[in-house]
């Protein structure tokens, strides 16, 4: 992985350099893939803006809302910049888990919607967004500039074989 300190921070994008396919019977991975070029992370100010605008539109239910921490929104906006998408989809795996075990930290449902809510990529509801069936396990790097991804490392590991592609960063 590449050193912390040369990372991008919110609000500034990022180059990945390839996507890996790998096939996790056989470890054996190939390049399907160069320079992918994955978006800034939003700001506390668009965050709490979208939360007004779903709390609005009525999306949440108030009396359960739970939105922990920005940088857990932050981690589920990263875990789905990394994906591929499909004009319509029926996503029924568990993608908080995922983005949970990936960004090794707690990420409420109610924070993975806003990020699928920010992302201009994203379309559908909880948990039914426009993925493709084959999904990307992110790059580590995606990571870098949220203060408190890996906070509950007892998150980590969970779910490999839902992955199709692995996305890898080489400098």
């Amino acid at each position: 992985m590449s050193d912390k300190r040369n990372a991008p921070t919110v609000g500034q994008s990022a180059k990945i350099i390839h996507l890996e396919q790998v096939n996790y019977n056989t470890k054996q991975s190939i390049t399907v893939q160069k320079s992918t070029i994955y978006s800034p992370l939003p700001s506390d100010a668009e965050i709490r803006k979208a939360i007004a605008d779903l709390k609005r539109a009525g999306v949440f239910n108030l009396r359960y809302f739970y939105h922990e921490s920005n940088d857990s929104t932050r981690i589920a906006y990263a875990w789905f910049d990394a994906q591929k998408t499909v004009k319509t989809g029926n996503t029924c795996l568990p993608i908080k888990h995922m983005i949970e075990s990936w960004g090794r930290r707690y990420c409420s449902t109610d924070s993975v919607i806003v990020a699928a809510y920010l992302h201009p990529r994203i379309k559908g509801t909880y948990p039914s967004f426009n993925l493709s069936a084959r999904l990307t396990l992110p790059a580590g790097e995606r990571l870098y500039p949220i203060d408190e991804a890996g906070i509950h490392p007892d998150y980590a590991g969970k779910y490999p074989n839902e992955y199709a592609v692995r996305e890898v960063c080489h400098d």
